[in-house]
């Protein structure tokens, strides 16, 4: 899978990607920013290496989910040894305890949206580059900032803006954000069910 950076937030996030390494860096003409390829462990260091709380790895088997519950200090040395599976996912945000509830929410740590745009006839078969450019286009339209984070899933696209950690209390607030984007990108097909504080997101290289 592949991840565009944008360009206020490169910086940032190669400074906490550290010594993890980007393999397969090119150069490509989507608002001449660049696609990067890295892993899971790089793409668990992107989200929650500064955090605190409880990260959330979830495994789809014999359609149950299967949870591990990871201290967000050691999320990368964990998927270092994780035997990458197929249907992998990454909580976006950090959690008091070993459970994936809204209720025990301990750090709001990103926004997020997964694009499901292979739903939509006229973009079944549209590259992922041209419907980011769309919804880049939409986000601009309604003034909001690009993402931190674009991740092209295979047959979706998933947006992710990180942001200053928010407690509990701040958790209506970043609900409002939450689904301010989801309407403004509703038409390239925002997944509803991805939407909550407790949603999880496939993991980069699964």
């Amino acid at each position: 899978h592949q991840a565009r950076l944008q360009p206020f937030a490169r910086q940032e996030i190669q400074r906490a990607l550290g010594g993890h390494s980007m393999d397969g860096e090119a150069s490509m003409s989507l608002a001449a920013q660049r696609w990067l390829d890295f892993g899971s462990e790089a793409h668990g260091h992107i989200l929650h290496s500064r955090g605190s709380g409880f990260v959330t790895i979830a495994n789809r088997h014999r359609e149950k989910w299967i949870d591990s519950h990871i201290p967000a200090k050691d999320v990368a040395d964990f998927l270092k040894e994780y035997q990458v599976r197929d249907d992998a996912y990454i909580s976006q945000n950090r959690f008091s305890a070993k459970r994936r509830l809204v209720s025990l929410l301990h750090e709001a740590n990103a926004l997020f949206v997964d694009l499901d745009f292979y739903q939509e006839p006229e973009l079944r078969d549209a590259a992922p580059e041209y419907v980011a450019e769309l919804a880049l286009e939409l986000l601009v339209r309604a003034r909001i900032p690009e993402p931190s984070l674009i991740i092209s899933s295979g047959r979706g696209l998933v947006f992710v803006w990180l942001h200053t950690p928010l407690g509990p209390a701040d958790r209506p607030r970043w609900d409002d954000a939450q689904t301010r984007i989801f309407r403004v990108l509703s038409s390239l097909k925002a997944d509803p069910a991805v939407r909550h504080a407790a949603s999880v997101l496939r993991l980069v290289g699964t």
